[in-house]
Parts: C-alpha cells; structure tokens; sequence
C-alpha cells in the first residue's frame, strides 16, 4: 500500500509539472503563478514538503525561451505511511523542459 501510494504521488508530480509547465509555455499562466499551481495539484499530505522550482533560459526571447520544471519531495513525505520509507528514504523528483510558444497573432 505504502508503495501504491508513492507511485501515486509521483504520477501526481508528473502530471501537475507538464500541465503546469504547458500552460505557463502557452501564456496563460504567469510563472510567478506556477509553483502555488502545481502545489495545489499534489495530493494533500505532500503539499508543504514538496520543493518545486521554475527556470527559463532566454525571458527576453519568446522563439528561443524554454522553461524547466522541478518537483521534489523525499520518500518520507510522498506518502502518509512511512514504514518501509523511513528505513530506507530516497527522494522522487520530476523535470519537465517546454519551448514558449510564440505569442499568437
């Protein structure tokens, strides 16, 4: 069950990092805006641990910008039952890199 739950919550980390990401690459998402987006998104008992960071290469430039998404969080918080997470912890994280679209016109 333990285990169930982690691949859950690593399922959620992916799908909240892409969704997320492609709407801050499509602009209608300000990237000041994304990390509280994608929190929202995580299942409640992992929320406040997870540590999510979002970058961009080139702001200036919208045909060269490509934004990276991060989400981590350790093992111990990824699930509410931390038995066999507490003997041997490991941290599950997920990167997603998306090119701006241009603006449209």
């Amino acid at each position: 069950v333990e285990y169930g739950l982690i691949l859950y919550s690593y399922s959620s980390m992916q799908t909240a990092a892409r969704d997320v990401t492609r709407q801050v690459a499509v602009n209608t998402l300000a990237i000041g805006g994304a990390s509280a987006e994608i929190k929202s998104r995580l299942p409640t008992w992992m929320r406040n641990d997870a540590v999510i960071s979002v970058t961009q290469t080139t702001p200036a430039n919208a045909a060269t910008n490509v934004y990276t998404t991060t989400v981590t969080v350790s093992s111990s918080k990824a699930t509410p039952l931390t038995f066999f997470t507490k003997a041997a912890p490991f941290s599950l994280q997920t990167e997603v890199e998306m090119k701006q679209e241009l603006p449209f016109m």
